[in-house]
């Protein structure tokens, strides 16, 4: 019985597997990744208009505070 319950189990994993693989070669999420896209171009724009308020801000960071501070010892 239990080796039944496995052999079920295995095959039902192994089909949503391919049909997730078979999903995305077909290019089924396209949509998702056409929006990714314009919504990267947007942002690159933004950050080309806005550059120096861009740059300042990225300054304050406390990623790049903690970095000065090492690098000035």
């Amino acid at each position: 019985m239990e080796k039944i319950l496995l052999s079920a189990l295995r095959a039902a994993t192994l089909a949503a597997v391919l049909a997730g693989t078979t999903a995305h070669a077909d290019g089924t999420n396209t949509a998702v990744l056409d929006q990714r896209q314009e919504n990267q171009e947007r942002r690159i724009e933004q950050g080309v208009e806005s550059g120096a308020l861009l740059h300042h801000r990225q300054d304050h960071t406390s990623r790049a505070i903690a970095r000065k501070k090492h690098n000035s010892r």
